[in-house]
């Protein structure tokens, strides 16, 4: 009985070595208050439970399997989970791809990351998910839907080659087309620098395609870590065929055990008829109780003109205030 045991440890590690399964997640929410006064009304305030103060809530599952001579498959699932009040979700709805990789090289399909994303946004200081409310200089596509992309990692050079099929006419961000886009990040110790350019086809009747070249670059001082980005949008998928330029500026300031982040970001758009310019800026305090959960205070602020509605499609003629103290917890 005890060989009969053994042999079978022996054959489930034997297993568990070739193919690997890690549950991973987020769950992220705060307390806290927002409030929008518009010019010419009374102040809307709202206060109450929020998911997403840090990091969006996720559930994700991810199984590597070492096929040998460096050769390895992999399969991503993640899901957006709203924590505060959960509701019905599309399971992979973030990321849901296969992956073979060999060495440096690897090619996914599925929902994926775009490279704008990756490349651009992500170069800010302070995170490329929702750290950095003040995000509005990227423009970005997160993700694109039944993609196929080339890959090329190594400690210095990343490359992706991205290109999204029209199998049902969707992309991130409307029912584009077509989605093309490459970008590439070049890292030398303590500078980054990336960038990335996509095109999106035709999106609906009477619009326009759109090109986005955007570039990012962080700077890692020790005592702070510094980003930039630009970004540039030209004739974008609304009806008017409006084009945007962004900006953004970010820090990161480590004490510690505690996290000091800033975001300030810019956005103007312009249209055949109309213009529109939107600002944020946030301010975020983080302390670690440990490696996966922290506990931190936030404030953010958007300002956007009376044609908001040109490039995000908030509260005109706004400004938007969140503040909030909030827990999160990794695993």
């Amino acid at each position: 009985m005890k060989k009969t045991l053994i042999a079978l440890a022996a054959l489930a590690a034997a297993s568990a070595s070739f193919a690997q399964a890690t549950v991973y997640g987020v769950a992220d929410m705060y307390v806290g208050k927002t409030n929008i006064a518009t010019v010419g009304a009374n102040s809307s305030v709202g206060f109450g439970l929020s998911n997403g103060g840090l990091s969006s809530s996720r559930l994700g599952f991810k199984v590597s399997e070492d096929l040998g001579s460096g050769m390895a498959a992999g399969v991503t699932f993640e899901t957006g989970v709203t924590a505060d009040a959960p509701a019905a979700s599309s399971i992979g709805d973030r990321v849901s791809n296969l992956s073979l990789s060999s060495g440096a090289h690897s090619v996914t399909m599925g929902r994926q990351y775009t490279p704008v994303l990756n490349y651009v946004t992500c170069s800010s200081a302070v995170g490329c998910h929702n750290e950095d409310k003040a995000g509005v200089g990227a423009n970005n596509t997160s993700r694109a839907s039944n993609a196929i992309s080339y890959g090329y990692n190594d400690p210095s050079l990343s490359v992706q080659v991205m290109n999204s099929f029209n199998e049902d006419g969707t992309a991130d961000g409307g029912n584009a087309t077509s989605y093309t886009a490459i970008g590439g990040k070049f890292t030398a110790g303590a500078f980054a620098i990336g960038g990335a350019f996509e095109a999106v086809g035709k999106v609906t009747a009477g619009a326009t395609a759109s090109n986005l070249t955007g570039l990012g670059a962080s700077y890692d001082l020790g005592v702070a870590k510094l980003g930039v980005l630009v970004s540039s949008v030209r004739n974008s998928g609304n009806l008017d065929g409006s084009n945007r330029n962004g900006y953004g500026l970010s820090a990161n300031v480590p004490l510690g055990a505690s996290t000091i982040m800033l975001a300030y970001g810019i956005n103007n758009a312009s249209g055949a008829a109309s213009t529109s310019a939107t600002s944020a800026y946030n301010l975020t305090y983080s302390y670690a109780m440990s490696k996966q959960t922290n506990v931190y205070a936030l404030y953010s602020t958007t300002t956007q003109d009376q044609n908001a509605g040109l490039y995000t499609g908030g509260t005109a003629n706004a400004t938007t205030t969140v503040m909030g103290l909030g827990l999160r917890k990794s695993f």
